[in-house]
């Protein structure tokens, strides 16, 4: 709790640290004069002739309260997703002048369930705020109808928008490189939650948003509605997921079943599977249909793979996808596979050529011509690496519907 002293030094009110705890801002002129706390039905204000000191005061208090007059601070532009009980808009903040998004969770359609699953969400927020991988929290407000999560705003579109759009270009498939591209930072950022002992739950293209429009090395997780602490006595959610994504013994699971870091990399398998065959690992001419052959783990592995499919990509891909997740190969594995080491050196199967922000040296080679040591590029200590240059938003808030019935 944060101790509020009078001119007289003597203790007098008490904050204490909560979500439904609030602080109201003072400002003038996109300035911040003071603060406002609530004691009992009353309203305390305080105000200081140094700005700045409120505004180190706010950021140490963004995210460990809800601030109010969330429209003081921001201007609402266009809609940019939306979810079962949530929207998100993109706004202008008044004061650093910076582009947002905010997701406008609806307080109307919240059970007590989905306040604690809020909160939980919001607690892995604040876990991974500063990772380049997951989508970063700023500060939360809170009205007497809605939530408001200040977030970082990711200027690119979803891979699921992306690889919709793909299929709409006559002859514009995704090169190996894009694959490799695409698969390596989605595994990193995996393989960073699964190290801070978080498991995301629904890894799906949706969750899957571009930082930076076209560029894949930016490729950012969103929507930590349904993910959990891997150390936690019991799971707000137990059978959760995106049918045609969703790990089969996260379908199967009894009631109280531990769930393990593997149900991710089974979703992370399915999206490397579009990727390579153009089409869902799961199908059905109805919903009922996917669920069962998701259950049941039946997967055609003998469906016509793109050209540029090679037997890394493939050994990979079974390792991710096997039925028992105690099989399933983990995050950190799967980034130390020979798809990853022999690939991001040479893609012959691709008509061009480029250099892989993961190699720009030259490692040591054997007798064997192109046969590479498996050092990680932080290792490559000799010559540069020279190779022909290539010419080349959707939040879903899961808080009502553990279980979605959309395919992509």
């Amino acid at each position: 709790m944060f101790k509020l002293f009078n001119c007289e030094r003597n203790l007098k009110y008490i904050l204490r640290i909560r979500l439904n705890a609030t602080v109201g801002w003072i400002t003038k002129t996109n300035r911040l004069c003071g603060f406002i706390i609530h004691v009992g039905n009353k309203q305390k204000k305080f105000y200081s002739d140094d700005s700045s000191i409120l505004v180190k005061f706010k950021e140490l208090l963004a995210c460990k309260v809800s601030f109010y007059n969330v429209y003081e601070f921001y201007d609402f532009k266009e809609q940019i997703g939306k979810g079962a009980s949530s929207r998100v808009v993109k706004a202008f903040c008044k004061f650093t002048q910076k582009f947002v998004a905010i997701k406008i969770i609806d307080k109307t359609t919240l059970k007590p369930l989905n306040y604690a699953s809020l909160e939980q969400e919001i607690e892995i927020l604040l876990k991974v705020k500063d990772s380049i991988y997951c989508s970063q929290i700023i500060e939360i407000y809170q009205s007497q109808y809605a939530f408001y999560i200040v977030m970082r705003l990711l200027s690119g579109q979803s891979l699921s928008t992306y690889l919709e759009n793909q299929q709409g270009e006559i002859q514009k498939k995704l090169t190996n490189k894009q694959i490799l591209q695409i698969m390596r930072r989605l595994l990193e950022g995996v393989n960073y939650l699964h190290s801070v002992g978080i498991i995301h739950r629904d890894i799906k293209p949706d969750n899957l948003m571009l930082g930076e429009q076209d560029n894949f090395d930016t490729i950012t997780l969103i929507d930590f509605g349904l993910s959990t602490f891997t150390k936690i006595n019991r799971y707000l959610f137990y059978k959760c997921g995106t049918p045609g994504y969703v790990a089969p013994e996260i379908l199967n699971s009894a009631v109280r079943n531990q769930q393990s870091e593997s149900c991710d990399i089974f979703s992370c398998g399915c999206i490397f599977y579009r990727l390579i065959t153009g089409k869902n690992v799961f199908k059905g001419r109805t919903y009922d249909e996917l669920l069962h052959k998701n259950k049941q783990c039946l997967i055609d592995f003998n469906v016509k793979q793109e050209q540029h499919s090679n037997q890394n990509a493939i050994k990979l891909l079974h390792s991710m996808l096997r039925k028992n997740p105690d099989e399933r190969i983990t995050a950190k594995a799967a980034l130390q596979s020979s798809y990853f080491y022999n690939e991001s050196l040479f893609s012959i199967n691709d008509e061009n050529w480029d250099s892989s922000p993961l190699v720009n040296q030259l490692p040591q080679f054997t007798a064997t011509i192109g046969r590479v040591f498996q050092l990680t590029a932080r290792d490559f200590t000799s010559q540069k690496l020279i190779i022909p240059k290539q010419r080349d938003n959707n939040f879903y808030s899961p808080q009502l519907s553990p279980i979605r019935k959309d395919q992509q």
